[in-house]
């Protein structure tokens, strides 16, 4: 009952949620970053305030006010304390608060230091097979650079169970699945012998090699421009799944409302 999508399979929604529990995959094998120039300055990792679990984030700006803010997946804004996240930059650490977030799309934006640059968002998702880049800082280390191809997007649908509430989709957990949407009828029974939140869910399919502390990643063209957000991988080969870039957009238009 595992997903099986023609450029991947088996995928486990959230296997990029970046805590020190989670840090165990193998290394990437992405290149040092200072030849992109000063995309690098836009990349932050978004921590617990302890400086520990957490994942990437990026500085973007909404689409009319030009708001700054660093927009990460929800999954990793979850290790925000009273909400507060430490954002830590090239330039130094910040603790910033949430602002924000859309835990079915799976977005959160923070506040952004003020000396952050800014990436350009794209006016147009990809082109089959268009070339791309994903900027990470894997196992929360140093920041790397990984390439690939836009493979198209797809929906499925994904299984997890609900908050301590007995809600559905407040947030995405580490635990969620990915089945053929079609199966969403048996999805939860069928996985996992339990009634559990099913949804569909829309997501992007890339070649890009991504793994822990990749979530929140920005997913760039080849004109440096951002076209979605990696938050997770499929569990065997690592292919980086993206949140759509109409997803992101409508996000950063919601902040200016």
């Amino acid at each position: 009952m595992i997903y099986d999508h023609p450029y991947s399979r088996r995928f486990l929604l959230g296997l990029c949620v970046a805590t020190l529990g989670l840090l165990v995959w193998g290394v990437g094998t992405g290149t040092n970053v200072p030849a992109i120039g000063q995309q690098k300055n836009s990349i932050v990792r978004v921590l617990d305030p302890s400086g520990r679990g957490g994942g990437t984030g990026f500085a973007v700006a909404t689409p009319i006010n030009g708001r700054k803010v660093i927009v990460t997946n929800w999954h990793v804004c979850q290790v925000a304390v009273r909400g507060a996240v430490l954002v830590n930059t090239p330039q130094g650490n910040m603790l910033s608060y949430v602002i924000a977030a859309d835990p079915k799309r799976d977005l959160c934006a923070v506040e952004a230091p003020e000396d952050t640059p800014i990436l350009a968002v794209s006016e147009t998702r990809p082109s089959q097979f268009e070339h791309l880049h994903v900027l990470g800082h894997p196992r929360l280390e140093q920041l790397t650079l990984e390439y690939g191809r836009y493979t198209g997007e797809f929906t499925v649908a994904i299984a997890m169970e609900p908050n301590d509430d007995g809600e559905c989709f407040k947030g995405m957990k580490p635990t969620a699945k990915i089945a053929p949407y079609e199966q969403r009828e048996s999805t939860a029974e069928s996985m996992f012998g339990l009634e559990l939140c099913v949804m569909p869910y829309q997501l992007a399919q890339t070649t890009v090699r991504i793994y822990p502390g990749n979530s929140g990643s920005p997913v760039l063209n080849e004109r440096g421009q951002i076209v979605g957000v990696m938050n997770a991988s499929d569990n065997e080969s690592f292919k980086g799944l993206m949140i759509p870039l109409r997803h992101l957009k409508g996000f950063l238009l919601g902040l200016d409302k």
